[in-house]
């Protein structure tokens, strides 16, 4: 947010509360408001004065619903003309009707992940969080809440959701104690080689920037061969079961935000597909909805077991955001300076991510240590699962099709500035 000075004078001038620069909307680009109600919608009307490029519609109503189906329908009458982030029923729904829609896709993801509170006792260890893990399907969660259009985030880094699950997805039954004895007998105890990750920094390209940066030796030493497969630590069979008998004896409470972001409504859903999946292993889980500023709060102050968050990314920084402990040194000033904006509220940290992360930096994505290096660094989180990456979707506006000249932003927005209704009749 960028906050003016001549706006705050002219709120002194006016002797309107101070408070007024934090909850009312402003318009200085080609737009301007004319009237706003907070959580509802915000009308704005065409900026005479504007300095560029006057838009050719004259005003806009922009709404704020976290009811779907309803912005969906008002699309079929008329009333509405572009929704965002259609829910996943609804573009398996407009992939069917006749009605002519254009698609405009963002620039950004939008990934939605399970985070754990990794200081809670019961959940302080990778093998606990990894067993809690095992108690679902992500393949079925894509189903039944996604109909199968959401996308694998783990795919984005080039891996095998199968591979990635190979341990959670093969889940031993609850059921009884004998016939998850003898899953896990089948499905964890393997020989496979647990080694142990290990990893220097090059403090040769901290701080530094060289467009020819050579090539530099990852310490090779336990380290696996770059390949398609993880190298998760088998968790044996007394690992699992003291996991799960640890697990028993909580009640889980399972963290969802009410929002009027639609994309968040499916978050209802997969709380109660993890509920259910708990409960049939033997879990006891309840499902609790904060609204968002109580729900964020909440988190940050660690009072919480596991909660399901939306990140809007690139690719590269997905992940890293949730599970960094940098501090960032942008402040404000009005915070205290040991307040930091990192997005970890898991509890987690790792030196050997932060440093890999690090001398990322200052690789293309596509050079083969930085391949590499991600996969070392997806290796660590499947051993130590402070967050589960679930199902990902592209950012994207549904419009009607007479509307034209809708312009995605480098920021995942979009641009109204050259937007215009086909028919004459249609322009508001």
């Amino acid at each position: 947010m960028i906050l003016s000075k001549e706006y705050a004078d002219t709120i002194i001038q006016k002797n309107l509360p101070k408070e007024t620069i934090d909850h009312y909307a402003i318009g200085s680009g080609p737009y301007t408001q004319y009237n706003f109600l907070r959580g509802r919608y915000v009308k704005l009307k065409r900026f005479s004065d504007y300095h560029g490029h006057r838009p050719e519609i004259k005003n806009l109503i922009l709404t704020n619903s976290y009811r779907a189906n309803k912005l969906l329908y008002k699309m079929f009458t008329g009333e509405c003309h572009i929704i965002s982030n259609p829910t996943a029923s609804q573009m398996s729904f407009l992939q069917k009707v006749p009605k002519d829609f254009n698609l405009i896709r963002k620039n950004t993801l939008n990934g939605t992940f399970i985070i754990y509170n990794t200081k809670k006792p019961y959940l302080s260890t990778g093998a606990l969080r990894r067993t809690l893990s095992s108690m679902f399907s992500l393949e079925e969660l894509n189903r039944s809440v996604f109909f199968d259009q959401g996308h694998y985030i783990v795919e984005l880094f080039d891996e095998d959701p199968s591979s990635f699950l190979k341990i959670q997805n093969d889940s031993a039954s609850a059921s009884s104690d004998l016939a998850l004895e003898k899953d896990v007998e089948r499905e964890l105890l393997k020989d496979a080689d647990s080694r142990r990750l290990t990893y220097e920094k090059s403090d040769k390209f901290v701080n530094m920037f060289n467009e020819d940066i050579p090539d530099y030796a990852i310490p090779k030493k336990d380290l696996p061969e770059p390949g398609h497969d993880l190298f998760a630590h088998e968790l044996s069979r007394q690992e699992y079961l003291e996991a799960y008998e640890k697990l028993k004896q909580q009640e889980l409470e399972i963290t969802i935000f009410q929002s009027n972001v639609i994309s968040n409504t499916a978050h209802s859903k997969i709380a109660q597909f993890l509920k259910s999946n708990f409960e049939k292993k033997g879990l006891r889980a309840r499902i609790k909805t904060y609204r968002t500023n109580q729900g964020q709060n909440r988190i940050k102050k660690g009072l919480f077991d596991l909660a399901i968050v939306n990140v809007y990314s690139d690719t590269e920084s997905l992940i890293y955001q949730m599970i960094s402990c940098k501090q960032n040194n942008r402040r404000r000033s009005s915070l205290s300076p040991n307040i930091s904006y990192t997005g970890n509220y898991t509890g987690w940290c790792n030196d050997t991510v932060e440093n890999m992360y690090e001398d990322l930096s200052y690789l293309d994505k596509n050079d083969p240590d930085a391949i590499r290096l991600q996969k070392y660094i997806m290796n660590i989180l499947v051993n130590e699962m402070p967050v589960y990456p679930l199902i990902y979707n592209l950012n994207l506006f549904v419009a009607m099709e007479y509307v034209e000249g809708l312009e995605p932003t480098p920021y995942g927005g979009v641009s109204f500035i050259n937007a215009r209704i086909k028919h004459e009749g249609d322009k508001k």
